[in-house]
């Protein structure tokens, strides 16, 4: 008879660890740790469902398509470079207390979050 092989399959794994944003709601600092078995790139940070090329945010530190290890922390900055507020106005600055969800997708396409923080120094 065969013998059953089975293969370890790394999985993608990733947690908020803190949102923090700027005294001034300039930009936001989003710490993200890899918890899973494998490493993974970051691919696309969404903030209330949309890409930053839709809304006008920019992924800054240490960028999009960041690979991480695992257990390894990162801390991603996002500038509010033209982001439209509740009223609908083009600002540089995150609103003064509306709630943002954060989602990141990697380079397999998995989801994580939404991390829901409201926009407070």
């Amino acid at each position: 008879m065969g013998a059953l092989t089975t293969g370890f399959m790394a999985t993608e794994q990733l947690s908020f660890i803190d949102c923090q944003y700027a005294s001034d709601l300039s930009h936001v600092n989003i710490t993200l740790k890899n918890t899973g078995s494998g490493s993974l790139t970051i691919s696309k940070i969404l903030i209330n469902g949309y890409l930053n090329t839709s809304k006008g945010w920019d992924v800054m530190t240490p960028n999009a398509d960041a690979t991480l290890t695992p257990n390894e922390v990162v801390v991603i900055k996002v500038l509010a470079s033209g982001y439209p507020s509740a009223a609908g106005i083009v600002s540089n600055k995150f609103d003064r207390g509306a709630n943002y969800a954060f989602t990141v997708i990697t380079s397999k396409n998995n989801q994580f979050g939404p991390y829901t923080k409201a926009a407070s120094p």
